[in-house]
């Protein structure tokens, strides 16, 4: 298709995208030029560009399809939050929407790590806090990548496990749902749930 029509952005784009999930970032990166020589404007070539150049070579980790379901708000149970302090360019580069992370709690902070160990970046202090109390009460959660560059990482954290003596306290109560273009507007924020109550020497 590419031979027969050679200024086809989106195939030229595909190809890009196709040579980087193989580890051959060069190839990528070259095709990505080519499409902003002809639109320099195109954001897509920009913006894999952009966190192609931080890489050599190597798979993608972000290769598998994902469903938009996996980021389908639940009151009480989910958060979508922007990370501080995001990790090196050369972490992010490889960070795809849909990539699983680990937390990982320390005195006065929780960082978040890719599944190699990579530093991602950290919770904010308040919800650092929270998250640290729940998980030593034994909640558990799933955290998904939304988006991730240089300047933010966004992440979706899921509720997967709350403990029967804890039934009626929420990871996040009170949270108003963000109808994003990931989420439908079948859920509406009717949590009745108890506040979380931090005492003051986790902060």
């Amino acid at each position: 298709m590419i031979s027969q029509h050679p200024g086809d952005i989106d195939a030229l784009n595909r190809l890009a995208r196709a040579h980087a999930e193989l580890g051959n970032i060069k190839e990528a990166k070259k095709t990505a030029e080519k499409v902003l020589s002809i639109d320099q404007f195109n954001k897509i070539a920009q913006r894999c560009f952009d966190k192609w150049k931080e890489l050599k070579s190597g798979p993608l980790n972000g290769t598998r399809p994902i469903s938009a379901s996996i980021f389908l708000e639940e009151p009480g149970k989910t958060k979508i939050i922007s990370l501080l302090h995001p990790g090196a360019e050369n972490v992010l580069a490889q960070i795809e929407t849909g990539d699983e992370l680990k937390f990982i709690t320390h005195a006065h902070r929780v960082n978040l790590l890719a599944q190699g160990g990579e530093y991602v970046g950290r919770l904010p202090d308040d919800l650092a806090a929270k998250i640290k109390l729940l998980l030593s009460r034994g909640y558990n959660y799933k955290i998904i990548t939304m988006s991730a560059d240089k300047k933010e990482v966004k992440i979706f954290i899921r509720e997967t496990f709350r403990p029967k003596d804890s039934s009626d306290l929420a990871s996040f109560p009170g949270e108003k749902l963000e109808y994003n273009s990931h989420t439908t507007r079948e859920f509406t924020n009717n949590n009745n749930e108890s506040p979380l109550i931090l005492p003051t020497d986790e902060y």
